[in-house]
């Protein structure tokens, strides 16, 4: 796809008006008494996704405008997976449906996400070009959205992964699929994770480092690519903090 001309282009919004549709066709299903409350309630959130995703493709003119709509069709989608916890828990749906609708209102808010996070890609006049992400070539999601899924024939990267706790690191290693590779990055010294929790990314080093198929590579201040005086600035604390490695000539960390 080249240029999207109209928000029924996007792919996010074509994902969440099949999703709506699933939607009503298993509500016919659900028993009279439920027509004012469930049934209603489930088919307007799930229409109101892809009716806030049109609103916003209209109102990208103005970013603030064009992520508040985003927001308020994040929101819907919500709401449509709480009626369908509802509906699963009445018994008014199969366990196979139920996950089904869930893991299409994953990508929703997946695709999402991205749009509210770079805003400016699709604010910059009346047309903004196709991207690699609207042709879903390219996915960026929050790790929470990687709970339950299986990236095959994917090149995944995991940022920041310092960050990550054991269990999350576990959880997203796993997701592993057929013809799949993945790249975890991050960096040990800017770990923002409260005291008391283990960083995934260090834990598994410990862990995974005779795995055959599994690597690690370690970077010091020569890899740096930024100004000249970053990598003076690396070196002189860490000759600071680990005094033993300046009396012994500086020997390189691993």
């Amino acid at each position: 796809m080249g240029i999207v001309l109209s928000f029924r282009d996007l792919a996010v919004y074509k994902l969440a008006r099949a999703s709506a549709k699933e939607t009503f066709e298993i509500s016919k299903r659900f028993p009279a008494e439920e027509k004012y409350s469930l049934t209603d309630q489930i088919r307007r959130a799930s229409r109101s996704v892809r009716a806030n995703i049109a609103e916003a493709w209209r109102k990208r003119r103005y970013p603030a405008a064009f992520v508040s709509k985003l927001s308020d069709a994040d929101g819907e989608a919500g709401e449509t997976r709480s009626w369908l916890d509802s509906a699963l828990d009445c018994g008014y749906i199969t366990k196979t449906e139920y996950s089904d609708l869930d893991d299409k209102s994953d990508h929703i808010c997946a695709q999402l996400f991205n749009r509210m996070e770079h805003p400016e890609q699709w604010c910059d006049g009346p047309t903004p070009p196709g991207n690699l992400t609207e042709k879903g070539i390219i996915e960026i999601a929050p790790l929470a959205y990687m709970r339950g899924r299986t990236l095959s024939r994917s090149f995944v990267v995991l940022d920041e992964a310092q960050n990550t706790t054991p269990e999350q690191m576990m959880m997203f290693l796993t997701r592993l699929g057929d013809d799949s590779r993945m790249v975890v990055t991050g960096d040990i010294t800017q770990i923002d994770l409260p005291r008391a929790k283990q960083s995934g990314l260090l834990e598994v080093r410990h862990i995974l480092t005779d795995i055959p198929g599994i690597d690690f590579h370690t970077f010091s201040g020569a890899d740096v690519v930024r100004h000249p005086l970053v990598s003076r600035i690396i070196a002189a604390y860490d000759a600071y903090r680990n005094p033993m490695d300046r009396e012994n000539g500086g020997a390189e960390k691993t």
